[in-house]
């Protein structure tokens, strides 16, 4: 019986490291994308005593920025420390990123007018208003604030994440597990012109995502097997408490 347990422990644990590796690889080339890890550890004081092992209900968020890349972009930034972006979500509240390649969206109501955009959503300024801009060269300074020509139009709102979990909500976007806001950074900034790479490896990656395959297959076939030689130990014994 211990060995169902056992084989079943690893089965979970390979399909969880299986959804986070392919979401990792999916995104190697997502500018700010932070890599996810399943933590795999031995079960103490479980409420089974046949959970040998057990993962946490998300994966791991890293949290080493990835490297930077000089684009010469200006409408790309590099979010110094370990914060984030804020951008509002589609129901109004905050999600979270590291993705600087912004872009801006002419408005409906005005042509002439745009909506800056970070990860394919607006993003917010420190008040938590959006920007809308006219046509014109940007300039983000070191602090956040964002500016054509002589004339600020806000400072981005640059959040800390410390003492919270932070998971996934598609691509390279992230909200806080517990559904707080996020508290203003003091210490961040930008760099206007470089954007975060994800710091994953293609090659790895595939590697990775092949291997936890092959290891998700063995725990199943394992299980099946483990199964099997159970039931017909039952029919077995049945058979001679029946004779």
């Amino acid at each position: 019986m211990n060995g169902l347990y056992v084989a079943a422990s690893g089965l979970v644990t390979e399909m969880a490291k299986l959804g986070s590796e392919s979401g990792n690889l999916a995104n190697i080339w997502t500018p700010g994308f932070r890599r996810f890890e399943i933590v795999a550890q031995a079960s103490k004081n479980a409420v089974s005593p046949y959970l040998y092992a057990s993962t946490p209900a998300e994966p791991v968020l890293a949290t080493t920025p990835g490297p930077s890349q000089d684009t010469g972009d200006p409408l790309d930034i590099y979010v110094t420390t370990n914060a984030y972006l804020a951008v509002q979500s589609q129901n109004g509240g905050e999600l979270y990123t590291r993705n600087g390649a912004l872009r801006v969206e002419p408005t409906a109501e005005d042509p002439n007018m745009g909506t800056l955009y970070a990860a394919d959503r607006p993003l917010l300024k420190d008040d938590g208003t959006q920007f809308v801009l006219p046509k014109g060269q940007i300039t983000i300074a070191p602090n956040g604030i964002v500016s054509i020509g002589t004339t600020s139009y806000g400072k981005i709102k640059l959040v800390d994440p410390a003492g919270e979990t932070l998971v996934a909500a598609g691509g390279s976007l992230y909200r806080t597990a517990s559904g707080n806001q996020l508290p203003i950074s003091d210490q961040a900034g930008v760099r206007q012109g470089f954007l975060e790479m994800p710091g994953g490896n293609l090659v790895n990656d595939m590697v990775s995502v092949v291997d936890s395959a092959r290891q998700y297959e063995n725990s199943l076939s394992a299980l099946h097997l483990i199964d099997e030689n159970w039931n017909q130990t039952n029919q077995a014994f049945a058979l001679n408490v029946n004779a």
